[in-house]
């Protein structure tokens, strides 16, 4: 097997395999077989991708126009990207249950069916949420902190694969043994690492908070026979947000 051929099964192939999971704008699949494993470790890299993209056009924003500028367009830009790709399907479910656990009445089969229906409230808590997203991107991108926007996706696409990995295989899940996780872990940990070298004390503390979020909530839904697809999905979206929120002490830090 030529090199073109190797690059292609072991890297391109899970990667793209394990982006059509994720989002709805799929990626040309080469014509190569892949094991889970090697789909299951491409996640980490997926949120690495997205990273590099923001944090790469944040930049460019920055250099042509400067850091207001940038505060200002970069985060609408980038939350919308990130939505577009699965159609805002995974703050959707963060949405409702959030309304649901407002109003005392979350069941899982509500917000897998029910999950495009119509409140003011929903409405509200979207924007809420949207609004959110785009005001602590603004203070990163402000400040310059653009290996953030990395650590923030890396974790986020972490815990899915935590979440999704599962033994046995389950509806909206990956059959993977336990040390594979903790494999997934590791590379995620030195991608968060590599970005984070200049802020370590609260690159760790992000890292702790998701794993220990991870578990839980896994150990939880698994207990309770409700994991799936929309707990993967939204456990995601919060865990973006906890990690933004995280990212507002680099104004302290530094």
């Amino acid at each position: 097997m030529n090199k073109d051929n190797i690059l292609l099964k072991n890297i391109l192939a899970p990667f793209t395999n394990a982006w059509n999971l994720f989002f709805e704008i799929l990626l040309p699949t080469p014509n190569f077989k892949t094991n889970t494993l090697s789909m299951f470790y491409a996640i980490p890299f997926i949120g690495l991708v997205l990273g590099i993209i923001a944090s790469v056009f944040s930049w460019f924003i920055i250099v042509i126009g400067g850091n207001i500028l940038a505060a200002v367009l970069c985060p609408f830009v980038i939350v919308l990207f990130w939505e577009l790709l699965n159609h805002a399907k995974d703050t959707s479910y963060l949405v409702h249950y959030i309304y649901q656990r407002i109003f005392n009445h979350y069941d899982q089969e509500s917000l897998e069916i029910n999950n495009n229906e119509n409140h003011f409230m929903v409405f509200y808590i979207f924007s809420a949420v949207f609004i959110l997203r785009i005001i602590c991107l603004g203070i990163i991108i402000y400040f310059n902190n653009l290996g953030w926007i990395i650590i923030v996706t890396v974790l986020a696409y972490a815990i899915q694969a935590h979440m999704a990995g599962n033994e046995p295989e389950t509806k909206g899940t990956i059959k993977v043994e336990k040390n594979s996780i903790n494999i997934m872990w590791i590379i995620t940990v030195i991608l968060c690492l590599i970005f984070g070298i200049n802020h370590l004390p609260i690159t760790v503390l992000a890292i702790i908070i998701t794993i220990l979020i991870a578990i839980n909530a896994k150990s939880n839904y698994l207990k309770s026979n409700t994991l799936s697809e929309p707990v993967i999905g939204f456990t995601g979206k919060y865990i973006e947000i906890i990690v933004l929120l995280l990212g507002l002490l680099f104004r302290f830090h530094f």
